[in-house]
């Protein structure tokens, strides 16, 4: 009696699970279907980069005449924290740079391999979501480097927020372990599945994939994003997701 029951109760639920894939997908290709896919799509998109975004402070800093030595100290004024930097120059290379221990707003930068020609205007961004220039290969005099406003130009300043490839891989990693709870935390519990994948401009791939059910419909979107990449440059990429 008690396996008869049993068999009773699995019948029921599978019922149950028949009904609301029928009742999800009627609802989905209902006239309003489109509406829905849509919304489906737009939360994705909206907890990716609620998700995997950080506020960075972009500087563009004009450098004064020759380069004097083999490092400036620049003042930004600004309490940074713990903020990772980054310093890229005209042709897109990193100079070797880091935040001035125990100063508050003061960065270092030096002219690496002669990377900073006369007069150049660098691009510094500080925050989080990448690596700074390896410790080891900065020389340890550079914390004892004076400010001299005369040797820099601070031409622009921008504080702003961005996906991040670090966090963008954490999620891409959450997919992957525990996908159930990505899922819920992206406002998707009960609805659409989903994949996405990141495709930077030199082809490199974030994809985060399940395979759909043979015979279900599957819907597209694509966004363009600017996203800091790890190694401290920021680059565009392609976002696209899919659900069913």
């Amino acid at each position: 009696m008690k396996k008869k029951g049993i068999g009773h109760l699995e019948v029921i639920l599978s019922f149950v699970i028949f009904l609301a894939a029928v009742g999800f997908a009627l609802y989905l290709f209902s006239p309003g279907g489109d509406r829905m896919v849509n919304s489906y799509l737009n939360y994705i998109f909206d907890d990716i980069e609620n998700n995997a975004s950080s506020y960075v402070y972009i500087y563009s800093v004009k450098i004064n005449g020759s380069f004097i030595g083999e490092a400036i100290a620049v003042d930004f004024a600004r309490n940074f924290g713990d903020a990772n930097i980054s310093v890229i120059n005209s042709t897109s290379q990193a100079l070797i740079s880091k935040m001035q221990n125990g100063v508050i707003g003061i960065a270092c930068l030096g002219n690496n391999g002669s990377l900073l020609p006369n007069n150049s205007l660098v691009k510094v961004i500080v925050g989080e979501g990448f690596s700074s220039y390896p410790s080891e290969l900065i020389p340890a005099n550079w914390n004892s480097l004076s400010v001299n406003k005369a040797n820099y130009e601070i031409a622009s300043t921008n504080k702003k927020k961005i996906l991040t490839e670090q966090k963008l891989l954490a999620i891409n990693f959450s997919y992957y372990s525990d996908y159930g709870a990505l899922k819920q935390s992206f406002n998707t519990a009960g609805g659409a599945d989903f994949s996405f994948i990141v495709t930077f401009s030199n082809n490199d791939r974030i994809e985060a994939k399940r395979q759909p059910p043979v015979g279900i419909d599957v819907f597209s979107d694509k966004r363009n994003f600017e996203i800091l990449r790890e190694n401290g440059q920021i680059d565009f990429a392609d976002v696209g997701i899919q659900i069913w």
